[in-house]
């Protein structure tokens, strides 16, 4: 009244009003009752109980949305349909009303076009910031300011987030903070180079004991030639089951399989990191460190398994890095759109030319889906990329190297022993 205070605003008001029952009964003359939906308070009981058409310029088709709290999922019409028969027959609602829904017309695709359309904010980042969506609580992971904590907690639907996530992005698994595992620290040494070093705190974690095994790359000379019997080997091994650093190494072995473990840690994190900086636009490509006869890779070393579980984490498109003209199909990236966060090329071929992908790491990605017209995703929405390969690259060249984050994985696991049921776990 305050604002409007006219007596033509609160009638204007009232006319706005609008019920949430989505039908209007009335008696013919001849005494019988007649009931029919109102098309408007059916689409306002929709959309109070979540049913939206979302608001999507990359396709010609309309998407309908079902939102609970801040999860959103995809449905499809008859989703729709369904909830309406569902909540008439749980209300115990007489069966004319049963009826007049199942025999309407204003619940088909062509009525539903007109159902309230909405635009979604899906950021789940930004320069300083991620979030994590739980079963039980989404978890803000924060590069804190001077008195600030490294991680908020927020319960699912809260007030104070305004961010939406898809249904299958919610991690089906309850968050539980563990102690720290390790602790990175950044150096310089006299000639003002910038290292770094690794201390690690406990490995109870079972994908962080794959990481460092992964990055032993002396672990023959360590778990095998050191020794002159099976026994000593052993027992060493048995003491040393995931360590970076054992005594058997020399201070260069220790500081070049730290580099490689900080190495991977860098890379998940930023992977794990949706927000995109025009300076720091790079793809991690990960490749084996023993070389075979003619440049050939042996595999089998956890390459794919660190970006299978990146998967787990984060929407992916993945495709066969086997086809070497793969980038030779006008429809090479039909699958990916907005919501993608990761493009894996994996297992590419020898010959696959990684330097057809530069402009889609480092600017805008166009996409070309069949039977509908191309689009452009902006470089900070477009997917992270992401490569495997079995071969040393080819085409190195003064560029690759602003671009590519080369990851490199021991052949520990490749050799028949019981850490790689481990790695099974």
């Amino acid at each position: 009244m305050e604002l409007r205070s006219e007596k033509k605003d609160f009638k204007n008001l009232m006319k706005l009003a609008m019920p949430a029952k989505f039908w209007v009964s009335y008696q013919n003359k001849d005494g019988r009752w007649r009931h029919e939906i109102d098309t408007a308070c059916l689409f306002n009981f929709l959309n109070l109980n979540g049913y939206y058409a979302l608001r999507d310029s990359n396709s010609a088709t309309t998407q309908f949305v079902k939102i609970d709290g801040n999860i959103v999922r995809k449905i499809m019409v008859k989703d729709i349909k369904e909830f309406v028969r569902k909540w008439v027959v749980e209300r115990f609602e007489e069966r004319d009303i049963l009826n007049l829904v199942l025999n309407s017309t204003k619940l088909t695709s062509a009525a539903l076009e007109s159902l309230q359309e909405i635009e979604l904010d899906f950021t789940s980042y930004t320069s300083r910031t991620q979030l994590f969506f739980f079963l039980n609580k989404t978890v803000e992971i924060r590069k804190p300011q001077p008195g600030e904590e490294d991680m908020r907690q927020y319960e699912p639907g809260s007030d104070d987030l305004h961010n939406y996530v898809w249904e299958d992005s919610v991690l089906k698994h309850k968050f539980n903070r563990v102690p720290k595992s390790f602790t990175i620290k950044k150096f310089k040494d006299e000639d003002n180079r910038v290292y770094f070093d690794i201390e690690i705190h406990h490995v109870n974690s079972h994908f962080f004991g794959y990481l460092i095994n992964t990055s032993r790359l002396h672990w023959r000379k360590e778990l095998e030639y050191n020794f002159d019997s099976p026994e000593k080997a052993a027992e060493y091994r048995l003491r040393h089951k995931f360590d970076i650093a054992g005594e058997g190494l020399t201070q260069d072995e220790i500081d070049e399989q730290k580099k490689n473990l900080v190495n991977k840690i860098f890379t998940f994190g930023y992977m794990m990191h949706h927000y995109k900086s025009p300076s720091r636009a790079w793809a991690p490509m990960a490749m084996d460190n023993k070389i075979g006869e003619d440049n050939e890779c042996n595999g089998r070393s956890g390459k794919s398994f660190f970006f299978k579980t990146l998967s787990l984490l984060m929407k992916t498109v993945k495709l066969s890095g086997r086809n070497p003209k793969l980038m030779d199909n006008p429809h090479v990236f039909d699958q990916v759109n907005q919501h993608t966060q990761m493009l894996l090329l994996d297992d590419c071929d020898r010959y696959l030319n990684t330097g057809l992908f530069y402009d889609n790491i480092t600017s805008d990605m166009t996409v070309n889906p069949k039977n509908n017209q191309s689009f452009t995703i902006p470089f900070e929405n477009s997917p992270k990329i992401a490569f495997t390969t079995n071969y040393v690259p080819s085409d190195f060249d003064p560029s690759s190297e602003a671009r590519l984050l080369y990851m490199v994985f021991s052949d520990y696991y490749h050799q028949k022993t019981e850490d790689n049921d481990y790695l099974e776990t």
